[in-house]
């Protein structure tokens, strides 16, 4: 059994937090993405607040319902 802690799996993970505002088109969301080899982004609004994260699963799930 793995005993690892979620600690230990950060520390092996980049310092840097992206984000991207709600009104921004989806298509740059997942160019951020790309270009910075991550799976999500944290949704922030002008008022600094966060209101969601957006995924990688996010979309192709959104992809393959259709």
């Amino acid at each position: 059994m793995v005993t690892k802690k979620v600690k230990d799996l950060l520390k092996a993970k980049k310092k840097e937090v992206y984000s991207i505002e709600p009104e921004a088109p989806v298509n740059d969301a997942l160019k951020l993405m790309a270009e910075k080899e991550i799976g999500a982004l944290m949704v922030i609004d002008k008022k600094g607040e966060v209101v969601g994260i957006i995924t990688e699963r996010d979309y192709v799930r959104k992809i393959v319902a259709l």
